[in-house]
């Protein structure tokens, strides 16, 4: 689903897997399952903003979970998740998630203070003329999300 949207996703195998590969490499967003191996998705989450606190760049966080209740949707905005859906998610549901969290991360970028030793604010994106703001082939990381639409 996410290569027809235009995306180039990037399978973690658990929560240490996705705090590694942050670590590593960057991603435009990363789409997280609150029920994943090892550390779970909250925690992961939770991690990723703590490290954004130390001064990791921020990467926007769209918590994709099965559970419908209420309070697991808080317990992801407590530990910092952009956009919550709920599965099975449709082509429609995923794309427009992605493209509100891009878009809030995209404004809070442009509107920090330049610092010191930097000349112009970065903006993790880069407008494509649709209403959607995302890149073509933005990278994203994800846990595994099934695919309720027909696969290609």
């Amino acid at each position: 689903m996410l290569r027809r949207l235009g995306h180039i996703p990037e399978l973690s195998d658990g929560g240490e897997d996705a705090l590694a590969r942050l670590e590593r490499d960057r991603f435009d967003i990363v789409l997280m399952d609150g029920s994943m191996p090892g550390i779970d998705g909250f925690e992961t989450t939770r991690r990723i903003r703590a490290r954004e606190k130390a001064g990791a760049r921020r990467t926007p966080i769209v918590a994709v979970t099965a559970i419908t209740t209420e309070d697991y949707a808080e317990r992801f905005r407590i530990v910092g998740a952009d956009e919550i859906i709920f599965k099975p998610i449709s082509a429609a549901v995923l794309e427009e998630a992605i493209a509100k969290a891009l878009a809030a991360d995209a404004a809070n970028v442009l509107e920090l203070p330049l610092g010191p030793q930097s000349s112009s604010a970065v903006a993790p994106l880069k407008a494509t003329g649709s209403a959607c703001p995302i890149e073509a082939n933005s990278t994203v990381a994800y846990s595994a999300i099934e695919d309720t639409e027909s696969r290609d």
